[in-house]
């Protein structure tokens, strides 16, 4: 997704209109958030392996792309992507019990807050 730039101009005109410059910006803006978040769900990047590797980066942990080669979601956990093993659904004092050692690489739906959790680090991170 590509944010356009922020105008560096006036926001209201004379007039006391929004600017052509603002409102180019504000149009922008909505195409690519509707087109990136479209109704039919969320995209997530198509990424080659060798894309993945060059992402090893600590500072991306909690990030998710669709590995094309592989054809699966895989998320960052330790600086790399790896696949994600599992879905489930599962409620909040389930999610808690769940072993040190076993939490990196899920993917859980938490029942009980409805959010979403990518297991990372050994613990869950919401996404």
């Amino acid at each position: 997704m590509i944010i356009p730039s922020v105008p560096i101009t006036k926001f209201i005109d004379n007039a006391g209109y929004v600017t052509s410059e603002w409102r180019i910006y504000f149009e922008q803006l909505s195409n690519q958030l509707q087109s990136f978040f479209p109704n039919s769900g969320y995209i997530f990047p198509f990424k080659s392996n060798a894309e993945l590797d060059d992402l090893d980066d600590p500072s991306l942990v909690g990030r998710i792309a669709y590995g094309e080669e592989q054809k699966n979601m895989q998320v960052n956990t330790t600086g790399n992507y790896k696949p994600l093993t599992t879905y489930e659904e599962l409620t909040t004092l389930e999610i808690s019990a769940i072993p040190s050692g076993q939490r990196n690489g899920r993917f859980i739906f938490n029942t009980d807050l409805t959010v979403l959790l990518a297991g990372s680090n050994d613990t869950f991170i919401v996404i």
